[in-house]
């Protein structure tokens, strides 16, 4: 199957078109639209004051996470006066009992353990950075591969030209997660006498500090909300050198949508890097449905580059690429 998004005519009764297309093209009935934001845009909704902790990736490398009562504590503060918004938001973002709730929350808020074997891959690849400028990292949540690659991006010494790009189906997560989380990651690598946790007061300078010196490296950094479909892979303009995702292939029910959005994303020599469970019980997905998925496609091959062997549901790291 050769690659194609279906924006043809509603009415065309090709029977060769249609069956090469998948139906995640087109944004699946009850999902978010896509919405586009700058750095800019949620660096304002940052907080006065930020309490964090730190993951240990290694023994010598730390991301920080913005601590979760932290989060409750926002949205108590700027919902008080409507108990109701109060409770949407805490569920969207996930301070409910449930790890997911289709079209609602879709486990951004937790970080998963997919996601740190991604962040150790990467740390061990060191050959991927030096030859990629545009990054894009799919389900982010609490985005820990993404700010490990934004820690290392902001170890150049030199001005570059770099676009990280983080999607998350929920502004919310984004707002109160994953745009917190990359200012930390930029106050504890450019000042790493600062303590592994503890609290941060956000002053406008500093604020002000960290736009110029992202803008000054070269930096552009990007949100987007919203579900998988053509409109996003457009939006973000395509042509990612690496793409990255974990904890993405749960739902059989969007894993058409992600590959196809993974796939229209990369460039023809980009690649992207997936890690998640071999097999997703209860929910259906699977590593062995996503390579399927990847192979209706034309061209684009799966292949298995790590395998983590810890107790529990077996996890692997895969990479998807165009055939050489």
């Amino acid at each position: 199957m050769s690659f194609k998004f279906n924006f043809g005519d509603a009415d065309s009764d090709s029977e060769t078109e249609n069956d090469s297309i998948l139906p995640g093209s087109k944004l699946q009935t009850g999902f978010l639209p896509p919405q586009f934001y700058t750095l800019k845009d949620l660096v304002s909704k940052i907080p006065c004051n930020l309490s964090y902790t730190s993951v240990q990736i290694t023994h010598s490398k730390l991301l920080p996470r913005r601590e979760l009562y932290d989060v409750r504590m926002q949205i108590m503060a700027e919902d008080n006066v409507n108990e109701k918004i109060s409770s949407q938001k805490e569920t969207s973002v996930g301070l409910g009992n449930e790890d997911i709730l289709s079209q609602v929350y879709e486990g951004g808020l937790k970080t998963w353990e997919c996601s740190i074997d991604l962040v150790k891959y990467l740390e061990d690849e060191a050959t991927l950075l030096p030859t990629a400028s545009r990054f894009l990292e799919l389900g982010c949540g609490t985005a820990l591969p993404s700010l490990y690659l934004f820690s290392q991006l902001l170890q150049i010494n030199q001005p570059g030209c770099f676009t990280l790009t983080l999607a998350d189906y929920n502004i919310d997560v984004l707002t109160l997660v994953t745009m917190p989380n990359l200012f930390l990651t930029w106050i504890l690598t450019t000042q790493p006498y600062l303590p592994a946790e503890g609290d941060v007061d956000v002053t406008p300078a500093l604020v002000d500090a960290f736009l110029a010196d992202v803008e000054g490296r070269g930096i552009e950094i990007r949100f987007v909300s919203g579900g998988w479909c053509a409109e996003m892979v457009y939006g973000m303009g395509g042509e990612y050198d690496l793409i990255l995702g974990s904890e993405t292939i749960y739902s059989l029910g969007t894993m058409p949508a992600f590959v196809e959005v993974l796939l229209g994303s990369l460039k023809a020599n980009g690649r992207g890097v997936v890690a998640a469970k071999k097999l997703y019980f209860g929910v259906g997905g699977s590593i062995a449905d996503f390579s399927d998925a990847v192979k209706r496609f034309e061209s684009w091959e799966m292949s298995l580059i790590r395998e983590i062997g810890d107790a529990g549901v077996g996890r692997v790291i895969v990479e998807v690429k165009k055939e050489r």
